[in-house]
């Protein structure tokens, strides 16, 4: 029987029959953690190189700020390293166990190899992170070493209004801070071996365009994806706002603010997706019309005017050269969870004011099947219904873990992209985060709806965007 141990530095030393040690070298794993370690090493000293240069007496607008985000991308790799302390302990943890039962096959079987594998599969995330650091430390190097009126040159888009339009088999990500931070995002890009093509964001009518966003996107190759809710708050499930009431847009309570976002769009220059008061089919959202139930009005809304409320925004995005660069999405709720409300269509404005169709559609606790067809199967006839001229992308989509079946889901959903008779199916957002919602105590419940949720389920979206070409290969 051969007998192991554990050494030191983490490798290992096997005891051959005729009684000798047998030195086998670090494992991989640990050959890719210490690798990892001295990349961390080296940033840090370049931070630190970095902030004396900032805080040397010169005259220039912005250092404070430039100090405090070098201060954050500090804190970063402190955290990564202290990721990397970790994993590395529990594969330690691991092999000594094994040491202890003198149990070689669980060097290849069993704990020890489930470990090493959720150990490679935090390296690679971790080692995206890192080189995302790098890159965010090169912009801010070059905003140190230029003294003002020395602009970086400006970002350009790599494609044009059309060729959005007719792209086809993209792969879209919304991550927690992208596209202001690419940390988690390229992580889950490293965690599938592809790039996405689409980066997805929230705003509201609280603030102005943010250019940046649409810049940081294109900066990467991706196409911008923007969420646009008329409401005050990002992301906030109230049906209830009557200072944005369709009447009130309608009527031009908003033009100013309206106006002024187009402009600031054109003036930008670059091309970006819109996804316009999405979800208007169902009852959460203060742009609904009515309830399909009872027919009473939300938000003060009445029937029609959605249609009239996305037509009167979309002509002033004309007027002021928005549209130049505007592709419009409009992206209805699957009907599924919503069987009392009106038909989708009935909010269509219509093919001269629409570029793209869509739906918002997951997989959620509860639903029958782990299916293409149980999530998408009765919406998709009706958005077809609506026009039959327009690519569909399935513009937020994603999977719970509980149940057990979400690798299920995400192969059924490749399985589904793949087949002819939706071939207008031109690509979809993955919502790759994890959202809690309900009161306090028990009615309090989070849906991990991330990409990356489990090891399994990154396999098997790796796996399906690889056999479907949906995305763009990693360089």
């Amino acid at each position: 029987m051969i007998t192991v141990s554990l050494l030191a530095v983490g490798a290992i030393a096997l005891l051959s029959p005729q009684g000798q040690y047998v030195w086998n070298g670090p494992s991989a794993t640990e050959v890719a953690l210490q690798t990892e370690q001295a990349r961390s090493r080296d940033l840090s000293a370049q931070l630190e190189e970095m902030e004396a240069k900032l805080t040397a007496p010169r005259p220039q607008v912005g250092d404070k700020v430039q100090l405090a985000r070098a201060e954050d991308l500090k804190t970063q790799i402190t955290e990564l390293e202290a990721k990397l302390v970790q994993t590395q302990q529990e594969l330690g943890r691991a092999e000594a166990e094994a040491a202890k039962q003198k149990d070689a096959a669980n060097l290849v079987n069993g704990t020890l190899k489930a470990t090493r594998e959720r150990q490679n599969a935090a390296t690679k995330v971790t080692t995206a992170q890192i080189a995302d650091l790098k890159k965010q430390l090169g912009e801010l190097t070059y905003k140190v070493q230029n003294p003002k009126g020395h602009e970086a040159p400006p970002v350009t888009a790599s494609m044009t209004k059309a060729d959005i339009v007719a792209a086809s088999q993209l792969f879209g990500l919304y991550t927690t801070q992208s596209p202001f931070d690419y940390g988690e995002f390229n992580g889950v890009q490293a965690g599938v071996a592809r790039n996405a093509d689409v980066s997805g964001y929230f705003q509201s009518w609280d603030t102005d365009f943010r250019p940046d966003a649409v810049q940081e996107a294109w900066s990467r190759g991706q196409i911008p994806l923007l969420t646009w809710e008329s409401q005050s708050q990002v992301g906030a499930i109230s049906a209830e706002a009557p200072e944005y009431s369709l009447g009130s847009i309608i009527t031009g309570k908003h033009d100013e603010y309206l106006r002024k976002y187009a402009r600031d769009i054109a003036a930008t220059g670059l091309p970006l997706v819109l996804r316009f008061n999405h979800e208007m089919n169902g009852t959460w959202y203060p742009w609904s019309e009515v309830r399909g139930w009872d027919g009473k009005s939300i938000n003060g809304n009445k029937k029609g005017e959605y249609v009239q409320m996305w037509r009167h925004v979309h002509d002033i995005f004309t007027q002021e050269g928005a549209n130049e660069y505007v592709a419009w999405l409009w992206a209805p709720n699957r009907v599924n969870k919503i069987p009392s409300q009106p038909d989708p269509a009935n909010f269509y404005p219509g093919d001269e004011y629409v570029d793209w169709i869509g739906m918002s559609g997951y997989y959620r606790p509860g639903d029958p099947e782990p299916t293409f067809d149980n999530t998408y199967g009765q919406t998709l006839p009706l958005l077809r219904e609506a026009t039959s001229t327009k690519p569909i992308f399935l513009a937020e989509i994603g999977a719970t873990e509980e149940g057990g079946n979400k690798v299920q889901w995400i192969n059924s959903l490749f399985e589904g992209l793949a087949r002819p008779e939706n071939a207008d199916i031109n690509g979809f957002g993955w919502f790759s985060l994890a959202v809690t919602s309900g009161g306090e105590g028990e009615g309090r419940t989070t849906n991990d709806w991330r990409l990356d949720s489990s090891a399994p389920s990154l396999r098997a979206a790796a796996a399906g965007l690889a056999a479907t070409g949906f995305g763009k290969p990693r360089e």
